[in-house]
Parts: C-alpha cells; sequence; structure tokens
C-alpha cells in the first residue's frame, strides 16, 4: 500500500475550496470541489493530467491533455500554479467558470460547474467537522471518534511544515487521513487541524505565515478538543510528526497532555540542524572530497544569513550571489524557503530548542525511523535526554527498523530518498505509538512521582512488547537500557 500527500507535489489534486457547506454550529463554509490533477509544464497555461471521475472537471467535459489558458477573465500562468490554486479555492461552490482551454491545438470555452466538496466518512468511525477561532479568522478542525459512549482518549495530531491539507475525502489512502483513521479504530479519537488559510480555514495563506501564528492554531483546536462530548481531557496525547514535533512541547505548555509522541522530529539548535541535515544529504546524493567542502561552506554562508543575520533568500542572494541555484533548490523566492515564509524559519530559531522539552511535564516518547534521513538520531536522543535530565518527567527515545519519514516502510535512508518516501505505508508505528498510549494511560501519575528514579518508573511500568519493533530507552546521559520494548522477530 503506497501514501501519497495530496497537494505536495507540482502535480495537483486540486480538491479544492470555495463557500457551500456549512454545519448550523459551524460559522466556516465548506470549501467547492474541481477535481483535477494539473501540471505546469506548458509553456501555454496549466495542463490538466488526469481528472477524477464523477468530479466538477469531468462532468463539465474537462479531459487529460487539456491546456486551461484563462479562469474567466484572468491568465492562467504556468509559473503560477500555486496561484491557480489558490483562485479556484477562492470560486464559491455553485458557481459556473468559463475555462479557456487548448485542446490538441485548437481554443475552446469549458464552463466549469464547480461543486461542493464531499465530507470524510468512514463506516467504522464518527467524523466530526467543525472550526476553531483563531485570531481574527477560523481553522478547519476534523475529528474522527470511535464508535460508542466513550469517554475516549483522544491524539492531537501536529503535522509536519508543508501548506499541503490534512483532509483527503477521495483519498482515504492519504497519509494524515490514513493514520487517524488506524489511530480511530484503535479506540483513539483523533484531531487533525488545518492551517490557516489552507483548505476550508480562513485567514493569511500557510506560506506567509509565521511559526508563532500556527502555534497559535494548534492551541485553539487543543483547547476545543477538551470540551468535545465522548472525549476524556484527562487522556489528549500529542502526536508530533515532523516540525509538528517542535510544536508539540509548545503546545503542552499552554494546554496539559496526557503524553507526548514525536516521530522524526528536530531537537538541535535550528542552525545545527541545518548544518548536519544539509551535509548528511549530500553525502548521500555522492558529494565527496573538494566537492562537498564548496557546498559546505555555501551551507554555513545559508545559515549566517538566513538564521544569524535574519535575511530574507532575496536579501541573502543580493548579498551572496553564488548562492542563486543553492536557494532555488530549496523552493527559495524572494521571501520564501521551503514554502514558508522566512519569518517562520525566524520565529522557529527563536523558540531555542532544545529548551522547551526542559519545561515539559508529560512523559514522552522520541521515535526515530533507521530510514528517516531528513531526521537525526542524534536530535531524537537529545531531546530524551533534556526531558529526563530537567527532572520533570520520563522521555524515551525508541528506534525503528525499516521505517523512513513519511512512514514509508524502507531498509535504508538511502532506499528512502530514492523512491521519495512512497514505500509501503508501514504499520508499525501505528502499533508502537497505540500501545504507548494504552500504558500510559492506564498509569496513574502518582505511581510515577519523583523521588521515584525516571528508569524505575518506566522500567516497572511501561515495558511493552510489540513484534517487529527494536527499541532503545534513554533515560539520561549516564543510563542507557533496552528494556522499555522488548525486541520482536523484525519483519
Amino acid at each position: 500500500m503506497t501514501h501519497v500527500r495530496a497537494l505536495s507535489m507540482i502535480g495537483i489534486s486540486l480538491l479544492l475550496a470555495a463557500q457551500a457547506w456549512s454545519a448550523t454550529e459551524d460559522p466556516l463554509p465548506r470549501r467547492g470541489y474541481f477535481g483535477a490533477v494539473l501540471d505546469a509544464d506548458s509553456e501555454q497555461g496549466v495542463r490538466v493530467r488526469s481528472v477524477l471521475p464523477d468530479s466538477p472537471a469531468a462532468t463539465s467535459g474537462l479531459r487529460a491533455e487539456d491546456v486551461v489558458t484563462h479562469w474567466g477573465t484572468d491568465r492562467v500562468a504556468p509559473e503560477n500554479l500555486m496561484d491557480f490554486v489558490r483562485r479556484i479555492g477562492a470560486t464559491p461552490a455553485g458557481t459556473t467558470v468559463e475555462a479557456e482551454v487548448l485542446r490538441e491545438g485548437q481554443e475552446t470555452t469549458i464552463p466549469i460547474h464547480i461543486a461542493s466538496l464531499p465530507l470524510e466518512s468512514s463506516a467504522d468511525f464518527e467524523t466530526r467537522y467543525d472550526s476553531v477561532e483563531v485570531d481574527s479568522h477560523r481553522q478547519r478542525v476534523i475529528l474522527t471518534v470511535p464508535r460508542g459512549a466513550g469517554p475516549h482518549p483522544a491524539l492531537v495530531y501536529l503535522q509536519g511544515v508543508s501548506c499541503g491539507s490534512i483532509e483527503s475525502p477521495l483519498q482515504p489512502e492519504d497519509l494524515d487521513r490514513h493514520v487517524a483513521s488506524e489511530w480511530t479504530r484503535n479506540g483513539f479519537a483523533v484531531l487533525r487541524i488545518e492551517k490557516s488559510g489552507v483548505g476550508d480555514s480562513t485567514g493569511p495563506p500557510c506560506s506567509e505565515i509565521g511559526f508563532q501564528d500556527e502555534l497559535r492554531g494548534y492551541v485553539a483546536g487543543l483547547h476545543w478538543l477538551t470540551a468535545q462530548p465522548g472525549i476524556d481531557p484527562q487522556q489528549i496525547f500529542l502526536f508530533g510528526h515532523s516540525m509538528g514535533g517542535v510544536f508539540a512541547p509548545l503546545v503542552a505548555q499552554q494546554v496539559p497532555v496526557r503524553g507526548i509522541i514525536v516521530f522524526g522530529t528536530i531537537a538541535a539548535p535550528v542552525p545545527q540542524y541545518f548544518a548536519e541535515n544539509e551535509e548528511r544529504q549530500m553525502r548521500m546524493r555522492g558529494r565527496e572530497g573538494d566537492e562537498l567542502d564548496r557546498e559546505l561552506a555555501r551551507v554555513d554562508t545559508f545559515i549566517a544569513g538566513i538564521f544569524g543575520d535574519r535575511l530574507t533568500p532575496a536579501e541573502l542572494e543580493a548579498r551572496s550571489p553564488d548562492l542563486h541555484d543553492f536557494l532555488q533548490f530549496r523552493g527559495a523566492d524572494a521571501t520564501h524557503l521551503y514554502g514558508r515564509h522566512a519569518r517562520f524559519w525566524h520565529e522557529l530559531d527563536d523558540v531555542g530548542l532544545p529548551a522547551p522539552w526542559a519545561r515539559v511535564e508529560a512523559p514522552v516518547l522520541a521515535i526515530w525511523g533507521q530510514a528517516d534521513y531528513p531526521a537525526s538520531r542524534g536530535d531524537h536522543v537529545l531531546l530524551a535526554e533534556t526531558v529526563n535530565n530537567a527532572g520533570r518527567t520520563t522521555a524515551t527515545f525508541l528506534e525503528m527498523e525499516n521505517i523512513g519519514h513519511g512512514f514509508d516502510t524502507a531498509a535504508s535512508m538511502r532506499s528512502s530518498m530514492v523512491t521519495r518516501m512512497a514505500g509501503p505505508f508501514n504499520r508499525a508505528i501505528i502499533d508502537v505509538t497505540t500501545e504507548w498510549m494504552r500504558q500510559i494511560g492506564s498509569v496513574n501519575s502518582a505511581d510515577c512521582a519523583l523521588p521515584e528514579s525516571p528508569m524505575d518508573c518506566a522500567n516497572r511500568r511501561r515495558k511493552l512488547s510489540v513484534p517487529g519493533v527494536t527499541a532503545r530507552c534513554v533515560i539520561s546521559r549516564s543510563a542507557m537500557s533496552s528494556t522499555l520494548f522488548d525486541a520482536g522477530a523484525a519483519g
């Protein structure tokens, strides 16, 4: 089974937004639905790579290989594909738009009837749609809840840095929806929080907001969750994936939680992480010797400019023109890097990692997959050590075999990189996290109160047995144990 994140690559499945659905208790309008996969590989406009069956694009007569040149009176430029995506998203459902299309070299006009995007649903559990107010706008929240009266334990899913949507009504195997569904089938309600300007959410585009803006959205979502019927507010966990793991301790400082799990995250100071990550991936791409030294010198200049001097990419390139190709490879424009505004990266650095982990008071599980090439083992060990050395709670470092950054099954970092994390979903991430949350949830917090040593408490109360998982438990710099998880046969 292969999982892909919708809206993450240049071929974008336009499950797009507008103004249609609204529940009585939810003032946030529902987005509309177009239903085509587009590519920016035509000079005349945006090419239609494929059309989803029974979608508005299909019923309107749009075909694969058509090139959309105008949307209403607006020209569609291939270099502005994301602007076109946002333009469609701003089109109210129920609207008909005249699209000018090149088909086999001939111009034609096709009326496109924008419909309302279906809601996610499952026969296995309940799916609730609502929204939360953040600053002066509203953000979509989606909660999947096990059948039965409850109260149910819950998990808040803090996603990575991408500005792609966490909702996927037409693609149940999309990563964010899939992991939420699997946890829910295991008995945990799961909350997903759409970022500002993404999907149904109003507010500034995700690409323009800062780190602190995004943090406020997660805190608002967690506050909302604690008041939901059928949810046990004393049994709420956080799962931070990638950049979501940086947000996790900051969210937990504002709203207490039962436990925190992170996977593939950053814990070292941000400039250090960038330096180590760049070198690791350069070596994986075969850079060595003088070539590697030259590239690492450019990394140093990049880090000094972006994080040391708080420059934008345009300001950095003006000062160091030789970084043009380096910045372009990292998705830079005048003010953005890796799809986010320079302000986001500057505010991320201001967090002062790993210090927030020293203030955490809930148990922590820090997971690193051996095939996770954008993340490092050292960051996760550092995270666990920071928590445990602070003495407020206990943290465990878990190293898992055969899993990459996208929860993909991969034998090594290189194989995950080659497939771009598109290997089959590794269900071990669901099994391990579910068992840990069940164990943490069953332990009376008084049983683990200091001065009992963190190691004694962890080993006595949370020894798990999960087949196919190899792990090490890190309690402090001077104490390492492999007793938290029993190593099963690798499968």
